[in-house]
């Protein structure tokens, strides 16, 4: 009686073990599955992203004054770098919500925006105007004339050979002038040799 009971439980015990083999090897390929689902969503995530930000620039483009559109766009452009910060047009993007800012009057965040630009994108093709901006915003937005020629001799520090640098140094020599010493300095500047 001994071995007919070893035998079923060997016999059950080996067919659980291969009839296991092969749904493990499913669980697997799901695994690989679900992983290029969720790239390819994220891909299509990304494109979708990108559309309609083109969409709200063309319409943007159509009626500059729509804040609506331009606050849905800045909005659209700080999801998508914070998303896909890697992307390569992610740091144009960027550059475009600062710009939407500055336009809406959202100094703050303009310069929050460029900030972590500057921070955020080693590489960014824009890091040298992206410093300067800060520093002109604080010189002609927000009026904060201190904070600006900090800004202005950090660009000139970071950048010393750069246009942008030398678009420092000359905001640098107005920027604590007033509008008198303003008017002096520019009719000397532009007095006939």
């Amino acid at each position: 009686m001994r071995n007919p009971l070893l035998f079923i439980f060997l016999s059950f015990f080996t067919f659980s073990i291969f009839s296991c083999a092969p749904e493990s090897s499913t669980q697997e390929g799901d695994k690989t599955s679900s992983t290029s689902t969720i790239a390819n969503s994220t891909e299509v995530e990304k494109n979708n992203s990108i559309a309609q930000i083109k969409e709200m620039e063309a319409k943007l483009n159509q009626n500059s004054a729509d804040k609506s559109t331009a606050n849905r766009l800045l909005m659209a452009c700080i999801d998508f770098t914070n998303r896909f910060h890697d992307h390569a047009e992610s740091d144009d993007y960027m550059m475009r919500a600062a710009s939407l800012a500055d336009g809406l009057g959202k100094y703050d965040k303009a310069i929050e925006l460029l900030i972590n630009y500057h921070e955020g994108y080693p590489q960014g093709k824009h890091r040298e105007e992206a410093a300067y901006l800060v520093a002109f915003i604080y010189d002609a937005h927000i009026g904060d004339k201190q904070k600006a020629a900090i800004y202005y001799n950090k660009v000139i520090e970071l950048y010393p050979l750069s246009k942008w640098a030398a678009d420092a140094r000359a905001m640098l020599n107005i920027v604590n002038k007033s509008d008198e010493e303003l008017i002096r300095f520019l009719e000397e500047k532009n007095k006939p040799s």
